[in-house]
């Protein structure tokens, strides 16, 4: 509980000049609970020193499967990462479109405003999977060219809100920020 507004100003944390659109949260340390420290002090305590290193290495392969499996692919490009991270954008789709069809089909993903891109975490899925994945890529990309695709997806990230999308409340804080900021 505040006293004022002055005082509930310093609790929050804006950003928005970071590449997954505006993000808004009620402390520095972001918008996650210590639930997700515990959960993760668990996990790694569960799988120990091995099982980690055998899931990293599972990660691993599936990028790389995805990698190669848009390869050949004029319309979807993969950075390079060295991490499990993965982004795919398009130097020649609208990358929301892609993200709606495959949104339709099940698969949830998460996006980069700026630029606009894909931005896969990727789990340890069967090869099943990745092969379901990849070919669902390959038919989205040509519904997309031919038209078909109408549906556009968000390219918001967990804590941002994507381009263009800014609660009313979001967008009262950016408004109250310069004048908070220069007394």
């Amino acid at each position: 509980m505040y006293r004022g507004g002055d005082e509930q100003f310093h609790h929050y944390t804006v950003v928005d000049d970071w590449p997954c659109g505006a993000y808004f949260t009620q402390s520095l340390g972001g918008s996650r609970t210590f639930a997700s420290t515990a959960g993760a002090w668990a996990v790694m305590n569960y799988l120990g020193e091995e099982g980690y290193v055998e899931n990293a290495k599972r990660i691993m392969t599936i990028k790389q499967m995805i990698i190669d499996g848009l390869a050949d692919s004029a319309d979807l490009r993969t950075a390079k990462t060295d991490l499990s991270l993965l982004i795919i954008d398009s130097p020649t789709l609208d990358i929301t479109k892609v993200v709606g069809s495959m949104s339709q089909r099940g698969w949830s993903l998460l996006g980069n405003a700026q630029p606009p891109a894909i931005h896969l975490a990727i789990d340890p899925i069967s090869d099943e999977q990745v092969e379901r994945m990849l070919n669902d890529f390959h038919e989205v990309v040509e519904e997309v060219k031919s038209g078909e695709a109408e549906q556009q997806g968000s390219l918001a990230y967990s804590g941002g809100q994507g381009e263009g999308y800014m609660p009313k409340w979001v967008r009262q804080v950016f408004d109250m920020l310069p004048k908070k900021l220069s007394k």
